[in-house]
């Protein structure tokens, strides 16, 4: 499975377990899903995503790693996914993926504008045209390198970064970051804690 189907199905396996935490007013920690082999999950999951045994628990891998799912209690390797539940990052994705289905696509016939440029002299970051997106992935290695360069103690970086970090991953933040760039939040998390 290539990567982008494999981000693909991420998508909708965290939408789906987000549906169901809504649709059974849950929080985070109070619905826990089994994907043990045959079990209801499993089986829904599985046949919702079409999906092969071992492509699912591809993509259930994946969705650890990422830390958009957790298991709640620690398990034999042969019941890796008895007890799983969707993580704020996780449900912060769903959200993201949610918002960004229900945004009207603009019709480029009615919205072309004609740019005329003669010269850029840009020291930064630039960005030219009409709906494009910025690369938040760049602002935040930005903050990331100013960090590094401050005069403090390598605890106070650290501390700094560990701000930031918690900052993104707050389900408001990590789901506007997520819809209005397309960046796994997950990703920004990782590059800024190196």
């Amino acid at each position: 499975m290539d990567k982008a189907k494999r981000e693909e199905l991420v998508d909708k396996l965290l939408v789906g377990m987000n549906d169901e935490l809504v649709e059974n007013g849950c929080t985070l920690n109070e619905l826990h899903f089994n994907f043990t082999e045959e079990q209801e999950d499993y089986c829904k999951y599985k046949n919702h995503l079409n999906l092969s045994s071992d492509e699912l628990y591809v993509v259930l891998n994946a969705c650890l790693s990422d830390e958009y799912i957790t298991m709640k209690s620690i398990r034999f390797a042969s019941q890796k996914f008895d007890d799983i539940c969707l993580t704020e990052i996780g449900k912060a994705r769903a959200k993201s993926v949610e918002q960004a289905e229900l945004r009207p696509i603009c019709d480029s016939k009615s919205s072309v504008s004609t740019i005329h440029i003669e010269t850029i002299h840009a020291n930064g970051s630039t960005q030219i045209g009409n709906n494009n997106i910025q690369n938040i992935d760049k602002v935040f290695n930005d903050i990331h390198n100013e960090i590094d360069n401050y005069i403090a103690t390598p605890e106070e970086k650290a501390e700094a970064k560990g701000v930031l970090a918690k900052a993104i991953q707050n389900p408001i933040i990590a789901g506007i970051i997520s819809a209005a760039t397309g960046t796994a939040v997950g990703e920004i998390v990782k590059n800024l804690l190196k």
